[in-house]
């Protein structure tokens, strides 16, 4: 849980960055890590649920 909850604010953190950076590139590269961390978010809840079950 912990996990997902740092991430989730990592991610609220990095959307912020992205909303304020001018460059293509940075934007580029902000987007990426967003993406990366939603699908760990998306595992690490997964597991939960097949731990829950």
């Amino acid at each position: 849980m912990r996990q997902i909850t740092e991430l989730t604010k990592q991610n609220n953190s990095l959307k912020k960055e992205h909303k304020k950076a001018i460059n293509f590139s940075d934007k580029a590269n902000l987007n990426m890590q967003i993406q990366v961390n939603r699908k760990s978010i998306e595992d690490l809840e997964n597991k939960l649920k097949e731990f829950g079950s």
